[in-house]
């Protein structure tokens, strides 16, 4: 149980999330900003932090840095320059400078605190993680963010940045410890171990039981919306589910079987009626086709059939086509399966939602409705400007895997912000109790302004 989802909470905890941050901001370095590990950044106590972790505390300060400013400035215009704000009244370079130094400190706290607590990892454990450390390094840096690269993407992400091996297998075994630390105290039989009655109680309290079916309100042919017509159908159609299921007690499961079966037939009875049209233009007889050539005119001035159509990419299609499996085909069992990829596909939303998680995907009154006790196994509305939902809501009691399935992260959320508030008490004592030493050289060359976007 002891896993990094454990300490991820509300609020990006970029220490152990550090990794995934820096690659969804596309962090790279520019030719000239080129850092090389060339020594110490910060000495804590016995522990030191070399120059490659500590840039590594440095783009993930960027990285919270950005998330924070966007989130505080969600409003903001296209031309709003997120380095130019503030946060807690400081400037990008001293704010991301403060929080590296802030990881650093924590990272070390994590190192004496998992020594203090009598913790270890087996020689298994520790193989493991140093070959998962080793695994995750080389595909950031060898492949690059992306398995087809764009050109000019940085392929050798880690390397260039400064970030050596060992100092993210630093990073790394770190965030191992700090999740070893968290069961300690919460797990069973932990310091302050949190009961299976409590903490299933924090999550029927705190996790919701969701399912919808989406009606899209832009037209897929023309990108613009559906006709008012077309609307209103969508409307009535929402308001007769909600009748089936709240009046006449049927289940949801099944109107949206039944709904997901409609759209494939609609699409089926389509591809069809276009098959037989393309079919049937194949079929012409060639006296009714010279016939329609008089009356169209004949040829063009091109000499080119003039029947309204352009015939530019038309070929003698006689050859033959490959196999089943190369033309969307699959053998088994002596039957030919038939796999069409433009087919509509079932909708599977259903989901475990956190409650305070609502509002990263809803308005306010729409998340207030979904999370409204009177809604509790009904089937309801939600609209935002591109979809309109029809919403149902499960009893969060009623399957006990629901519960089994996301215990670790219902105990992750649980304690999340408790957990981080020890982190960096332990960090403060640790720094009265022995004192920091920083190479100025280093941390004045290692700053976040010699970083820059992809």
């Amino acid at each position: 149980m002891g896993t990094i989802k454990k300490i991820i909470g509300l609020k990006v905890n970029v220490l152990m999330r550090g990794c995934a941050l820096l690659v969804a901001v596309f962090v790279t370095l520019s030719a000239t900003a080129c850092f090389m590990q060339q020594g110490w950044a910060m000495r804590i106590g016995d522990l030191e932090i070399n120059s490659g972790l500590y840039l590594f505390m440095v783009m993930s300060a960027k990285a919270e840095w950005q998330q924070d400013v966007m989130e505080e400035n969600a409003d903001a215009g296209k031309d709003f320059d997120m380095y130019k704000a503030k946060l807690e009244n400081k400037g990008y370079i001293e704010w991301t400078t403060d929080r590296a130094k802030e990881l650093c400190r924590e990272w070390a706290a994590t190192e004496t605190k998992f020594d203090e607590l009598g913790l270890s990892f087996t020689e298994d454990e520790m193989k493991s993680h140093k070959l998962d450390a080793s695994n995750s390094w080389n595909y950031y840096n060898r492949n690059g963010l992306s398995e087809q690269p764009m050109e000019g993407m940085n392929l050798r992400f880690f390397e260039t940045n400064g970030i050596g091996s060992q100092s993210y297998e630093k990073y790394y075994l770190n965030a191992q410890k700090r999740a070893a630390i968290f069961d300690k105290h919460y797990e069973k039989d932990g310091l302050e171990e949190v009961t299976e009655k409590e903490l299933k109680a924090y999550f029927h309290e705190s996790y919701i039981d969701l399912d919808y079916i989406q009606f899209p309100k832009n037209d897929p042919n023309t990108g613009g919306l559906i006709s008012d017509e077309d609307l209103t159908k969508i409307n009535k159609k929402i308001d007769r589910y909600i009748r089936r299921i709240n009046s006449k007690n049927e289940k949801f499961e099944d109107i949206k079987t039944e709904y997901d079966e409609e759209k494939a037939a609609e699409a089926a009875a389509a591809k069809a009626a276009e098959e037989e049209a393309a079919a049937a233009m194949e079929e012409t007889p060639p006296d009714a086709a010279s016939a329609d050539e008089e009356n169209t005119g004949g040829t063009g001035n091109d000499g080119t059939a003039d029947d309204g159509y352009d015939h530019a990419g038309d070929t003698d299609n006689t050859e033959d086509i490959g196999d089943n499996e190369e033309n969307g085909e699959d053998e088994e069992d002596g039957e030919t399966l038939v796999i069409d990829p433009d087919a509509p596909q079932p909708q599977n939303n259903r989901r475990i939602v956190f409650k305070d998680n609502l509002e990263f995907s809803y308005s306010e009154d729409s998340a207030a409705k979904i999370i409204d006790e009177k809604n509790m196994n009904k089937a309801f509305r939600l609209e935002d400007g591109e979809n309109i939902y029809l919403m149902f809501k499960y009893d969060i009691k009623s399957e006990k895997t629901n519960y089994t399935n996301h215990r670790d992260d219902a105990l992750a959320m649980m304690k999340d912000e408790e957990f981080n508030q020890k982190i960096e008490t332990w960090a403060k004592e640790m720094e009265e109790k022995t004192g920091i030493k920083e190479n100025s050289h280093e941390l004045g060359r290692l700053t976040a302004n010699k970083l820059q976007e992809m």
